[in-house]
């Protein structure tokens, strides 16, 4: 009997084991695609005084998205969205005009197509296709944008960025001069790759307060101990360098040094010629819109001062330069973050039913098979509203809840729901997947690592179990006599 319970055991354990292995991610290979946080509605008045009696929060996620898209057919197909649907109320003796906002979030990985004719990657999201209704009746709305970096703030913080003319800002002005520099690489030689590549260096003074320098192509930045910063290149010939000077131009012109680095570390330098070809002058506007697509459902304005606030964001006000990222790109539209733009007007003691609709795009991790789909849905932009009632959540799914931060999901014919009263701390965090158990995807090295540690247990468990089939043995005989009676 105790052999069996220890055998038992030892499966159970060895179960344990293999469920709670570690995913490995394969070589070079990406494993989780990045989503979108959801929100609701976000009052833009601190003084609102209108409350939320109660929300219904409606997820509809009847597929998952895939890894990656090759045209905006195939992505329209996905359609798992979310609708929060409030009842509001007006407790005061006045009409009330609320301006509310809608944020999507940033725009998740997957739905970027590259098209290589134009070279150039573009969102398939078509935002607009979403309804927002007030009592039943669809209500108009503006898709507005606004600069956003995922992880450098929160959302609220972000939709004071919303402005009906450009940013009033105490460096950056629409008329303000903008001197572009082109320079233009020759002369680099094969530093011992085999491909006439190098890198190239210039100095440019932190301080000041007459002019802003943006460089795009940027391979490394460091500010060095006499107050000034060095930005590196990776150059090849022909290619062509910009650079911005906001303000008052140069007064010198920058000092180019071209180096490789060599195989233990060490720099040296390297021939090549930086040669200016052109300078061009423009204004601050012309400067700020030169990479808007002519289509761009991204007003002039959004985008202007989405251009303002990134150069705030990552510069000093004190600082001559931004610090060095190519986003001014094609890639810039990456950190637009797109909004719904609403009113509502309350009548004295009115009950007000709004119900938003908007895209979920979870991330998904796919060190994991089958693979794990984590949504985000925002809850603390709604404490902006004076008051906040019941929240009543329903997730409408066939797929498996395999986590949740918050307690109380109870499994439904449809998927899954909770009843909340008030606002929970932190967000709402959930993930689903195909099914119930989610195990770790294993690749070659971590099979290798997983097949010997079993090996290993069932070393371990022969050896136990010999030990106790000779104990028993042993006890069994060990009353008998030596040699049996004549």
């Amino acid at each position: 009997m105790k052999a069996k319970r220890f055998f038992a055991a030892f499966l159970l354990l060895l179960a344990v084991i293999l469920s709670a292995a570690p995913a490995a991610p394969a070589n070079s290979a990406l494993r989780r695609w990045h989503g979108s946080d959801a929100s609701g509605a976000i009052v833009r008045s601190k003084e609102c005084p209108i409350i939320v009696q109660d929300e219904l929060l409606t997820f509809d996620i009847p597929d998952f998205p895939k890894e990656e898209y090759n045209n905006i057919k195939d992505f329209g197909r996905y359609q798992a969205k979310v609708t929060a649907r409030y009842t509001f109320y007006n407790p005061t003796d006045e009409t009330v005009t609320a301006d509310i906002v809608f944020p999507f979030g940033a725009t998740p990985s997957y739905s970027y197509y590259y098209n290589e004719r134009t070279d150039t990657a573009y969102s398939m999201i078509d935002y607009e296709k979403y309804d927002i209704t007030v009592n039943g009746e669809k209500v108009e709305k503006s898709l507005r944008h606004t600069f956003y970096m995922e992880g450098s703030r929160g959302i609220m913080d972000f939709f004071p960025s919303i402005r009906d003319g450009y940013a009033e800002d105490a460096f950056f002005d629409p008329q303000m001069t903008v001197t572009e520099y082109v320079y233009r690489v020759s002369g680099v030689k094969d530093g011992g790759s085999g491909m006439d590549y190098s890198n190239a260096a210039a100095d440019f003074p932190l301080t000041g307060s007459e002019r802003k320098i943006y460089i795009d192509r940027i391979a490394g930045y460091s500010d060095l101990k006499n107050g000034v910063a060095r930005i590196n290149f990776w150059v090849e010939n022909d290619m062509e360098i910009r650079l911005y000077v906001m303000g008052e131009p140069l007064t010198t012109e920058p000092e180019w040094v071209f180096y490789d680095d060599t195989p233990d570390g060490r720099r040296r330098v390297a021939p090549g010629v930086m040669t200016k070809i052109s300078q061009n002058r423009m204004d601050f506007e012309q400067f700020a819109l030169m990479n808007r697509p002519s289509d761009s459902k991204v007003s002039k304005i959004d985008w202007y001062n989405a251009v303002v606030d990134y150069f705030t964001e990552f510069s000093d006000p004190d600082n001559t330069l931004i610090e060095p990222f190519d986003m001014l790109g094609a890639g810039f539209s990456e950190y637009i973050m797109p909004w719904y733009e609403y009113e509502i007007t309350f009548a004295p003691h009115e009950q007000t039913v709004n119900a938003v609709e908007a895209p979920m795009y979870p991330t998904i991790d796919g060190s994991y098979t089958p693979s794990a789909y984590d949504y985000t849905y925002l809850l603390s932009p709604a404490k902006a509203w004076s008051q906040f009632g019941g929240l009543h959540i329903v997730i409408n799914t066939p797929y498996h809840m395999i986590k949740s931060n918050l307690k109380g999901f109870e499994k439904t014919q449809t998927g899954y729901e909770a009843a909340l009263y008030g606002l929970p701390n932190g967000e709402l965090e959930f993930s689903l997947s195909e099914s119930r158990m989610t195990l770790p995807s294993f690749t070659f090295p971590a099979m290798l690592l997983a097949a010997g540690a079993v090996g290993i247990l069932l070393f371990a468990g022969l050896i136990v179990l010999t030990v106790i089939l000779l104990d028993r043995y042993f006890k069994k005989n060990a009353g008998a006599p030596r040699n049996p009676p004549a």
